[in-house]
């Protein structure tokens, strides 16, 4: 059943529109950039399991062609939320952003420009679909991690510098189980 902001802020009161946002632009970052240097493994703690495939996929595919896909002056704006679902465990958050970058492909030796667009920014929508489920635990402001009690730093990596037990982000928070890439 489709709602509302101000409903879903009724039943889940860890809910805020503007730090959703906030999340959405941040992790849309982390992951192009983890896309152009080829190291998805940073972002897998946010992503399901079939986005991080996909991601992997178009890494793993730039590597065998030796090249590099560039997102220079990466710029994030107009974050729109375009549906929430409330279903029986969960809640869905359907959004779209505009994306601006200069876009383009170099080979990963010399770094010459193959193709795309070097000469000015594109401009594009983006889908995203965010998941939370209903039974998600609050953890606050400060991570521990769950096996050897340390602080961790969800945002960066998801994985704890101590133990490298891999935070996962689905029992807590908001996690993206599709991206137009």
């Amino acid at each position: 059943m489709d709602i509302t902001v101000n409903e879903l802020i009724e039943k889940d009161k860890t809910f805020s529109e503007s730090e959703f946002k906030s999340k959405v632009e941040n992790q849309f970052m982390q992951i192009f950039l983890a896309v152009t240097v080829g190291k998805i493994e940073r972002i897998d703690h946010f992503v399901n399991d079939e986005v991080y495939a996909r991601l992997k996929a178009i890494v793993e595919d730039n590597a065998a062609k030796n090249v590099i896909h560039f997102y220079e002056e990466p710029n994030v704006s107009n974050i729109n939320i375009n549906r929430i679902v409330e279903e029986e465990d969960c809640f869905i958050i359907e959004a779209s952003l505009l994306f601006k970058a200069y876009d383009y492909f170099a080979s990963k030796g010399d770094l010459k420009f193959i193709s795309g667009n070097k000469d000015y920014r594109t401009e594009t929508v983006r889908r995203i679909v965010f998941k939370k489920m209903k039974s998600a635990r609050e953890f606050g402001i400060q991570r521990k991690c769950p096996t050897c009690g340390n602080t961790m730093d969800t945002n960066y990596s998801g994985m704890c510098p101590y133990c490298k037990t891999i935070f996962d982000l689905e029992t807590y928070d908001w996690v993206i189980t599709f991206l137009d890439i």
